[in-house]
């Protein structure tokens, strides 16, 4: 009588290492992506907040005045239109106010694509 000796088969082992190189790439890939998301809310956040920044100079800084104002911080490139607003149906001649609408652009470089973040409001004014 011949006993069966305990333990696994060759092709048993192997299977099992199929198995287990197939979820660590699935895992790795899921890490990867979840970094690469990480990494982009960091920066969508930098751009953001430089925006705002910017933003934030006009009428200060910078009078409310029609013009372009650029520069350059970090990997970023901005630049701030200001122009005026006239809306529809309102007599440009009765207005002892204007509008004056801003808009923030930041350029930037991300794995060889240009890319960009606009930003625009408008702030009433007094008339010119």
């Amino acid at each position: 009588m011949r006993r069966r000796e305990g333990g696994f088969s060759l092709l048993e082992v192997m299977v099992a290492f199929i198995i287990l190189s197939v979820s660590i790439g699935v895992l790795m890939q899921a890490f990867g992506g979840g970094v690469s998301l990480l990494s982009n809310a960091a920066r969508q956040g930098q751009v953001v907040s430089l925006a705002r920044s910017q933003l934030a100079r006009v009428g200060g800084e910078w009078p409310f005045q029609p013009g372009v104002h650029s520069g350059k911080w970090q990997a970023y490139r901005w630049r701030v239109e200001l122009q005026p607003y006239f809306p529809e149906g309102v007599e440009q001649s009765l207005q002892r106010t204007a509008l004056l609408k801003i808009t923030v652009t930041v350029h930037w470089s991300e794995r060889g694509r240009e890319r960009a973040y606009t930003l625009s409001t408008l702030r009433l004014v007094p008339a010119w």
